[in-house]
């Protein structure tokens, strides 16, 4: 199941945009995430350490994709909000086994989506 919260309220009459969901195995290390907003004026969320000393040893350990969801939307000439043509996802086949000696890695979520121009004027 994916659970994917967005906020398009000031998304105007006649535009489109996308967001992007990963989902991912990564490393944690001693330091917790903490989640922030990335960019006051969007509701799109990223994560990061809140111990900054221990990125360096994550940062060497491979993050694996796990599950991406693509989905596009678009606005009518009216203001009302559609989902776009298609829904794209990927699931990861392989069968991951961590050695929990080297690192623990926890499953992560993160939305993305286009910051500058938010939303494009459909052509």
């Amino acid at each position: 199941m994916f659970v994917i919260q967005y906020n398009l309220e000031d998304m105007p009459a006649n535009c489109q945009t996308f967001l992007r969901q990963r989902t991912v195995y990564m490393p944690v290390s001693k330091g917790e995430f903490v989640n922030t907003v990335s960019n006051p004026s969007s509701d799109l969320l990223s994560f990061v350490f809140s111990d900054k000393s221990n990125v360096s040893n994550s940062e060497s350990l491979p993050i694996f994709l796990r599950y991406l969801i693509h989905l596009r939307f678009h606005t009518s000439k009216s203001g009302n909000l559609y989902l776009h043509t298609d829904i794209r996802l990927i699931f990861a086949r392989d069968n991951f086994e961590f050695d929990p000696r080297v690192a623990t890695y926890q499953m992560r979520s993160f939305i993305e989506g286009p910051t500058n121009p938010r939303y494009s004027p459909k052509a």
